[in-house]
């Protein structure tokens, strides 16, 4: 995919400006909906907190552990957390165009996916469970299931802004044929 930059049509990414934004979603009667990258950062974050628990819950077959490794989990998401948001900005993720994406940006997702991913499972194989900072330490395949959940929903969030994008745009194009 092109690089926002390479793109004129496109708006300058800047939410400080009155612009519509980066991404618009279009939907039934003209509903539209701008979507900026501060609301994509916003829906990772909260993707976040969820993916987590929903990977150990995977992980353990009981919807109680969350709360049995509650500590641990606490942990996990705010270190997690932490190490995404850097990985995610320095990739660029919050700066693109997603309407229109392509498999470059499928690619560099599931980088900025995969990075974090194991940067977790190094820190909560040796040092959590080492220095024993956690009184319950979390199953080890959970950074490998939560990152699968990650780059399931930020690809699910980033590519509906481009199918959107291609449905506005076919039916914009049907409607100017009609009059």
């Amino acid at each position: 995919g092109l690089a926002h930059a390479d793109r004129p049509e496109c708006p300058a990414l800047n939410d400080s400006q009155n612009s519509t934004g980066p991404s618009r979603a279009d939907g039934p009667a003209g509903f539209s909906l701008p979507i900026r990258n501060r609301h994509l950062l916003a829906l990772d974050l909260m993707t976040w907190l969820v993916t987590a628990a929903f990977a150990l819950v995977l992980r353990v077959d009981d919807v109680n552990a969350p709360v049995r490794y509650a500590s641990a989990i606490t942990l996990y998401v705010l270190v997690a957390s932490l190490v995404r948001l850097v990985v995610f900005y320095q990739f660029g993720l919050y700066s693109r165009y997603w309407r229109y994406a392509s498999a470059d940006e499928l690619a560099l997702l599931f980088l900025a996916v995969a990075i974090p991913t194991g940067l977790l499972s190094v820190i909560f194989w040796w040092p959590v469970p080492a220095f024993r900072l956690l009184e319950n330490d979390l199953p080890r395949s959970i950074p490998f299931i939560d990152g699968m959940l990650v780059f399931v929903a930020a690809g699910g969030l980033r590519y509906s802004i481009r199918i959107a994008e291609s449905w506005r745009h076919k039916h914009s194009k049907r409607e100017g044929n009609q009059t």
